[in-house]
């Protein structure tokens, strides 16, 4: 069976169910690394991705509470719901219609002191959810 997404470029992309399976597994691997465990927050500012539905089922996995915000927020209502839920971790895309929210989410951590990790789709480094997912190995 295939399921297919809509990539960051408008793309149609097909994952096998066995496929995201893994690919939820190496996101979760790459959360608990990052020391996300049962119960804490992981804020998501993503469209309909298909890291969204991976990000979902890899919570899902540890335990850990997903926070989604609609990507219409900016730094007001942002800053007020990730403090007020607590998250640890805020997974956004590099750039969505335009505007950066890679470098919003990397300003508003100044002020949260409870955000320990931002956590970028589609850019480039350590933070990134694809390279995260494919350097984690199931059973590591």
């Amino acid at each position: 069976m295939l399921t297919a997404f809509e990539t960051e470029s408008g793309l149609t992309t097909r994952f096998t169910y066995r496929e995201m399976a893994s690919m939820a597994d190496r996101i979760a691997i790459g959360l608990v690394r990052l020391g996300v465990g049962r119960n804490d927050v992981v804020s998501m500012q993503l469209p309909n991705w298909w890291q969204f539905t991976l990000t979902y089922l890899a919570c899902s996995r540890i335990g850990a509470v997903l926070n989604p915000l609609m990507h219409i927020f900016r730094e007001r209502e942002l800053a007020f719901m990730l403090d007020h839920s607590e998250s640890r971790v805020l997974i956004v895309p590099r750039v969505f219609r335009g505007f950066d929210f890679g470098q919003m989410a990397t300003n508003l951590r100044a002020d949260l002191p409870r955000l320990e990790h931002v956590v970028v789709v589609g850019g480039k480094g350590g933070r990134q959810l694809r390279g995260a997912a494919q350097r984690a190995r199931v059973g590591a």
